[in-house]
């Protein structure tokens, strides 16, 4: 009786070890579906730093554009300044275009009074 009390005895032992053991393995369930969560979220991590690369392209790409509409802006105001200076070389024309007509006039007097002084 005593050996089989003893083996009784080493069962108990036994149970409560794959007792303590199926706690075991239960936290490391519980581990690896941390694991598993904690792999998703690096999986999201890594597809918001490629989001994040591409949103840095995209305003690297809006500095350019803002660079190229000021040197545009530069542009039309020169043009715009051109423009001023054709209008007024126009009017220098347009008073040109007067003074020759006047010069006409007057050579064409002149020329009349000298026809009739010599005949």
């Amino acid at each position: 009786m005593s050996q089989l009390s003893d083996t009784v005895d080493a069962l108990k032992r036994n149970i409560d070890g794959i007792s303590q053991l199926s706690d075991i393995v239960d936290t490391v369930n519980r581990n690896m579906d941390g694991l598993s969560r904690l792999s998703d979220t690096v999986d999201g991590l890594k597809r918001n730093m490629d989001g994040l690369s591409r949103l840095s392209d995209t305003v690297d790409a809006l500095k350019r554009d803002m660079d190229d509409m000021s040197q545009l802006s530069d542009t039309v105001d020169a043009l715009k300044r051109n423009i001023d200076g054709i209008s007024q070389l126009s009017d220098t024309v347009d008073a040109l275009k007067r003074d020759m007509d006047n010069e006409r006039n007057r050579t064409a007097a002149l020329m009349k009074c000298f026809g009739d002084l010599f005949r």
